[in-house]
């Protein structure tokens, strides 16, 4: 099994939950530079999990779009944040309910 620890990637607004719930690796960058740190996350493999801000998300180059979605480690989740849910997050559920066989999130 591989292990490895969980960062988070995106603008302020977007850190500052994760910040006061008192997670170590987190990088509040701006939207430049946020495709450069998500790369170095990525290479350095420290990481099995990095989450990153929709806004973030939006704004990677196609090649590093292309680049995440072949990755099978670590695993980059995209994270609504203060622009709302968007098909991102619809997928991410769609995932989360093909492997563990039932919706997370019903009621029922």
């Amino acid at each position: 099994m591989v292990k490895g620890e969980i960062a988070v990637v995106g603008e302020h607004h977007f850190t500052m939950g994760f910040l006061f719930a008192g997670m170590l690796n987190v990088f509040t960058v701006s939207n430049k530079k946020g495709e450069e740190k998500l790369s170095e996350l990525i290479d350095s493999k420290n990481y099995s999990v990095i989450f990153i801000s929709e806004t973030l998300n939006e704004m990677l180059d196609w090649r590093m779009k292309k680049k995440v979605s072949a990755l099978a480690y670590p695993v980059v989740v995209p994270l609504p944040d203060i622009t709302g849910e968007s098909s991102e997050a619809a997928n991410i559920k769609a995932l989360i309910k093909r492997a563990l066989g039932f919706d997370l999130m019903s009621k029922e």
